[in-house]
């Protein structure tokens, strides 16, 4: 196997620090909007979190967060990605404490 030459490695160091910088960028960005009370904003943010997209870590409390905020507001993109958190008990991890932050919710 031949070994890459030192300029391809600076070239590919650098690419992916640019990319880092440019995620940080757009966590920052969304989580302005969201904390603005966009609910498309704040449905948008929770999928980042949900997934691990663009830059984003996955991050259940992160959905939860923003998923609950945005179902408040009657996002129904929102309401179902959490009713999916429900369901598969992706955050909780035991069937009673999801059932019981439920039954909170439809309260």
């Amino acid at each position: 196997m031949k070994e890459v030459p030192t300029t391809i490695k600076k070239c590919r160091e650098a690419a992916t620090e640019t990319i880092g910088l440019l995620n940080e960028a757009v966590v920052k960005y969304a989580e302005e909007k969201a904390t603005q009370g966009q609910a498309d904003d704040q449905y948008i943010l929770g999928n980042r979190y949900y997934q691990g997209l663009d830059g984003f870590t996955q991050n259940d409390e992160g959905a939860l967060k923003w998923f609950k905020k945005a179902t408040e507001q009657g996002n129904a993109e929102a309401m179902h990605n959490l009713g999916h958190m429900y369901s598969d008990n992706a955050f909780f991890g035991n069937a009673t404490v999801a059932t019981n932050e439920r039954d909170t919710l439809t309260a």
